[in-house]
């Protein structure tokens, strides 16, 4: 959990590939590599436990996000 403007550029190096994906969680940050540059997003809402999830029609997450054509932010 960081604040999303701290996170500046992506080392294209440092990729982690073997993880378990866990379900988002409220306050998450994630950097993603996209079709066309590179995403970061922070999680502002997200269910929470199996009931929450299932009382809600479509699966969603609120976020904030920045895109990038590069690996700068």
């Amino acid at each position: 959990n960081v604040d999303l403007a701290s996170i500046t550029s992506v080392d294209e190096t440092a990729w982690q590939t073997d993880f378990d994906l866990n379900p988002l969680v409220t306050g998450d940050v994630w950097v993603a590599q996209t079709r066309d540059g590179y995403v970061k997003f922070k999680v502002i809402d997200a269910p929470v436990g199996t009931a929450e999830v299932d009382a809600r029609e479509h699966w969603y997450v609120d976020i904030e996000f920045v895109h990038s054509l590069t690996a700068t932010f």
